[in-house]
Order: structure tokens, then sequence, then C-alpha cells
């Protein structure tokens, strides 16, 4: 599927999931800041990201250059923001916040991250 983004948001690495995560919780009652409790074993990465976006009301998307892979987690009462890390940084992944409630996955390079910042749709979308 494609789709046509008219407009994408970037900041820098640490502030990308912060500026999610305060929309997020700023929203009671769409359970993005309930506490997660989850538990993947040989699981799609890209499963596991849509389901705990799903649970916080995030859509989630992916980029081109995403490369789904297979992991074992567990959450036990993580928020969105900690579960999100917990799956994108030891992966070397980044989420650029799009219009509304989504974001995008994508791998953490320089070259993704100046397509972000100067505004170029994520690819494959």
């Amino acid at each position: 599927m494609r789709l046509l983004l008219a407009c994408v948001l970037v900041a820098p690495a640490n502030m990308v999931l912060a500026q999610t995560v305060a929309s997020a919780n700023a929203a009671p009652g769409t359970g993005r800041s309930t506490p997660i409790t989850a538990a993947y074993t040989n699981e799609s990465l890209a499963e596991a990201l849509a389901a705990i976006g799903e649970m916080a009301g995030i859509k989630i998307l992916f980029d081109a250059d995403f490369r789904d892979r297979t992991l074992t987690i567990r959450f036990d009462g993580e928020t969105f923001r900690p579960a999100m890390d917990q799956l994108l940084l030891p992966r070397r992944l980044f989420a650029a916040v799009i219009e509304g409630d989504a974001v995008v996955i994508s791998p953490d390079s320089q070259e993704l991250r100046q397509r972000y910042e100067q505004g170029e749709p994520p690819a494959g979308l």
C-alpha cells in the first residue's frame, strides 16, 4: 500500500518519542499512558510495534528501508515511551512523528534523518 503524506515533522532523536509521548499522555482515556503488559517470543518486530502502537492509540507506519526481524521481549507495566525505546534503540531504529497520531519507523542513519528533516515523505509510503 502506498500513502501520500503532506507533511513530515522531525525532531532530534531524543525528542521524537518525547513529542509523541507528550501528546499521547495529554489525551486521557486513549490508553497511551496505560501500562503495557505483553510478552513477545520469537515474534515479528513490526507486529510488536504495531500492537504497542494500537494499545497507545498511535498508528505505526514503516519506511521502505525498515527490515523486520524476530525478537523476544517482555513488558511489565511500561508505558508507551519506555516500551518504544526498548524496541527501537537497541535495533538502531528511530520514530519520526508525522501528521496526527502516527509515527514512521525507520533505520537510524544520517541519510534517513536528513530525508525527514528536509520534509520528504517516508520512502515506501
